[in-house]
């Protein structure tokens, strides 16, 4: 698997788990404001369409979205367990 399509995805999952106010009051502890909430949604999708391209450049696209996919589920799973352990270290 290519380590920037890795990169991205989990870039991109955190901009939009930030994008949520509670995920963001639970980080920086102070309250989310609706401009910078589109613009991570925004950051953060693009960033997951950036690496759905790297990987269809990278293995074409039959093998490139199943790839995407499992970039997916790691970087999603990575992120869940970030912003649990982080909650349970308050």
């Amino acid at each position: 698997m290519s380590f920037a399509a890795y990169l991205l995805s989990t870039l991109g999952f955190a901009c939009l788990a930030l994008s949520l106010p509670k995920h963001w009051r639970d980080i920086f502890a102070m309250n989310l404001e609706p401009s910078l909430k589109w613009v991570l949604r925004i950051a953060g999708w693009g960033l997951l369409a950036a690496a759905l391209v790297l990987c269809i450049v990278r293995w074409h696209a039959a093998i490139g979205i199943f790839a995407w996919a499992g970039t997916l589920t790691v970087s999603a799973l990575l992120i869940a367990l970030l912003l649990a352990y982080g909650r349970v270290r308050q």
